[in-house]
């Protein structure tokens, strides 16, 4: 026994006595001694509960109280708050004489703990051990992936791939299954990017093995799996980074055709431009790595119309193509047609949209709605080359046989404006009224633009008045034509009024 006043004694000393622990439990003991023991079970289990931080002191009451099998846990956990090697090996030896069937899950993260507390100048060096006792118990999953969790921040991938086989060997009906162990691989316990970068070292580590396990291939195929189908994670990842672990992967045959698609769907999923940058990437990546792989044309078309939405004309015309290859009949959708012609049409593009046209023409004769056409005349209209909208515009009714409606009217009258044309502006709205066009605000608009840019007010009034009278609706627009009217004639009150 040894008395609270020697306490401070070297830790040594208790430590060699507690070697031979076993040998003097064999020892007929009598009641005085049994009285003291029990003393001193009771001094150490209320030191433990006060939850300090005197490791030396713990142990030396454990020491002298005969090492009780009932306080092996408490002490145990205990310990496992200390990040001093020796209160640590203390931990594992406690945790180890615990006997199997009486550790609970607070006893292998207690000791998970106390491993997880040599870093960073040490790493981990029981986890694995820790992870093959869990296998049998009720609580091996949340274990395990604890401490896989704690490998992989580790970058220990002899343990991780040791422990791995261990599972595969292990009959399923005797452990959870497999892809459990991995519910801890998540954004919220690798922030950032921090998985994808583990797991291109980890890749790396294999390649430069040689030779690769089915353990190993198994493990990383998993988690590949369980990267990809996080929204968020893959999100996160920075593309110069994802598309390296896409690249490195390629020799162990990861990640799969189905990995890609998913991958590309993740980002279509998102309305921002930078994530479909990377959809464009991914996309682009795929075909390279598989040339002879059908993509759906669902997709494609999901990509095209992202691409005209944010004015990505520069990936229009491959996607376009793309559509082609994987289209039965070797063409673009009229859809996927008019959103790309409107597109270049909008930048002024008279090159592109003249082609695109012609290629429309080549695969689908002559156009069966207004929507293919216009943004042939449009491009034309907006560079104020009132020439050839004009010639365009005349081949609608004579060579591909549709009527002339309003939009077509309102294109060519905007080509007039941009040009500055006055009279030939009114001479179009006349020509619309002898043809009973329907007007409609555009129609106002475009005219009442270049009235503005005069600063012509009687003019703008008197086509307000029109508008009103042919009971056409007043836009802002329209308004806003008005107010700039009586801006450049000085005439403020009038134009805040």
């Amino acid at each position: 026994y040894v008395s609270l006043s020697s306490l401070c004694q070297a830790p040594s000393e208790a430590s060699s006595r507690h070697e031979y622990a076993p040998k003097l439990a064999q020892v007929p003991q009598n009641p005085e001694s049994l009285h003291k023991d029990g003393e001193a079970s009771a001094s150490l289990q209320a030191f433990l509960q006060e939850n300090g931080s005197e490791f030396d002191k713990a142990w030396v009451l454990y020491v002298a109280a005969g090492c009780p099998s009932k306080l092996k846990s408490a002490l145990c956990a205990y310990m496992s708050k200390s990040p001093k090697k020796k209160d640590q090996r203390r931990a594992w030896t406690l945790f180890n004489e615990i006997a199997p069937k009486d550790r609970t899950d607070l006893d292998f993260k207690n000791i998970i703990k106390s491993q997880i507390l040599s870093l960073p100048e040490n790493r981990p060096q029981h986890l694995e051990e820790i992870c093959q006792e869990a296998i049998s118990t009720p609580f091996a999953q949340e274990i395990i992936s604890l401490g896989l969790m704690h490998m992989m921040a580790n970058r220990q991938w002899s343990k991780i791939i040791s422990l791995w086989k261990k599972l595969l060997a292990t009959r399923a009906n005797e452990r959870p299954p497999l892809d459990f162990f991995l519910d801890r691989f998540d954004r919220f316990h690798f922030p950032d990017y921090s998985l994808s970068r583990h797991l291109l070292a980890f890749t790396a580590h294999l390649i430069s093995a040689g030779t690769v396990s089915a353990a190993a291939n198994d493990f990383l195929r998993r988690l590949i799996e369980r990267f990809i189908s996080s929204d968020d994670m893959v999100i996160s990842t920075p593309i110069p980074t994802l598309l390296e672990l896409l690249h490195k992967c390629r020799p162990l045959s990861l990640p799969t055709t189905r990995h890609y698609f998913n991958l590309i769907q993740v980002f279509l999923q998102s309305e921002q431009r930078p994530e479909l940058v990377k959809c464009i990437l991914v996309y682009r990546y795929f075909r390279s790595r598989f040339p002879d792989e059908r993509m759906h044309l669902t997709t494609i078309r999901a990509i095209t119309q992202r691409v005209v939405k944010f004015k990505m004309t520069d990936s229009m015309l491959y996607f376009l193509d793309e559509e082609a290859h994987f289209d039965e009949n070797k063409r673009p959708s009229m859809l996927s047609y008019n959103e790309a012609m409107s597109a270049f049409s909008r930048i002024g593009d008279v090159r592109t949209v003249q082609h695109l046209f012609d290629r429309f023409l080549a695969d689908h004769g002559h156009p069966k709605f207004h929507g293919s056409v216009t943004p042939l005349l449009a491009v034309h209209a907006r560079l104020g080359d009132v020439r050839e909208t004009r010639r365009q515009f005349e081949r609608i009714p004579t060579e591909f046989g549709l009527p002339v409606n309003t939009i077509c009217w309102n294109i060519l009258l905007l080509a007039y404006t941009t040009a500055k044309d006055l009279s030939g502006a009114l001479s179009l709205f006349s020509e619309m009224r002898e043809n009973k066009v329907p007007f409609n605000s555009y129609t106002f608009g475009t005219l009442m633009a270049i009235f503005a840019q005069r600063g012509d007010v009687e003019a703008i009034r008197q086509l307000l008045k029109e508008a009103q009278k042919s009971r056409v609706q007043i836009t802002r627009p329209m308004i806003e034509t008005a107010v700039q009217a009586y801006c450049k004639n000085g005439q403020l009150a009038h134009a805040e009024e």
